[in-house]
């Protein structure tokens, strides 16, 4: 297998010095790519390793809402909604047309529902002394609502991060196999999250992607690479 990365270091593009400090590449197709030198920064004050720890948690955590937030486009682009009030009554088909039509109880819920998880994965009562992620602790790491039931105003039921216990026995190996594959999904999910809103879109994904008035999965995730191989960046492998 050859690497498209490979071509793109020999002619198109090319990757800036790795800092001996990072750890080698979550994708082996991939250099390291940092235009805005955000590996040598110091945020607000905090030291280099604190801000990296700000930056990889920010990445992780980032990813996961837009994998989330494109499967539910997904989900709702193609009128799949819940079948209770007040969905059931919900016609509009894209994000901002369905957020104006709930109620406001429902947007105050989902916001402090979202402002509650913040605020546990910040506050860390999970009771096994793992240190902040500016601290030395690992980026992405969600405590478990079980750990400590007693700091909650109620039993919630299920954890966020493995809620059916499926990853107790993973090898370390396993585990780092999967944060590596978490990783790259949520960054190819953060590009694929921005692409509905096409009036926003580069020129070659404009042409590509606004065919239709809503345009499909397939079609943005197709402009999506096709923009990527425009600007000649390693999107994977070829023979």
């Amino acid at each position: 297998m050859k690497c498209r990365a490979e071509s793109a270091r020999n002619g198109h593009f090319s990757w800036p010095t790795r800092p001996a400090s990072l750890r080698s590449s979550s994708h082996a197709c991939a250099g390291f790519w940092d235009p805005i030198g955000l590996a040598k920064a110091e945020f607000w004050d905090n030291t280099n390793e604190e801000t990296i720890g700000w930056l990889r948690h920010a990445e992780i955590k980032h990813g996961r809402v837009a994998m989330a937030a494109f499967v539910g486009y997904c989900v709702q682009a193609n009128g799949i909604k819940f079948p209770w009030a007040p969905f059931d009554s919900i016609t509009a088909t894209s994000p901002p047309e369905q957020w104006d039509a709930l109620p406001d109880a429902a947007k105050w819920q989902i916001i402090l529902g979202v402002g509650f998880l913040e605020w546990w994965s910040e506050i860390r009562f999970d009771g096994t002394g793992t240190p902040h992620y500016m601290k030395g602790g690992k980026p992405g790491y969600f405590p478990p609502f079980d750990a400590t039931p007693e700091k909650l105003p109620h039993w919630v039921g299920l954890n966020l991060y493995d809620p059916f216990k499926w990853h107790v026995g993973l090898s370390a190996e396993k585990k780092q196999s999967l944060l590596v594959t978490e990783i790259n999904n949520g960054r190819l999910a953060m590009c694929a999250a921005a692409t509905p809103d096409t009036t926003c879109l580069p020129p070659l994904m404009r042409s590509r992607a606004v065919a239709a008035e809503r345009p499909s999965c397939a079609t943005l995730i197709g402009a999506l690479l096709a923009q990527a191989r425009h600007l000649r960046l390693p999107v994977g492998a070829e023979d």
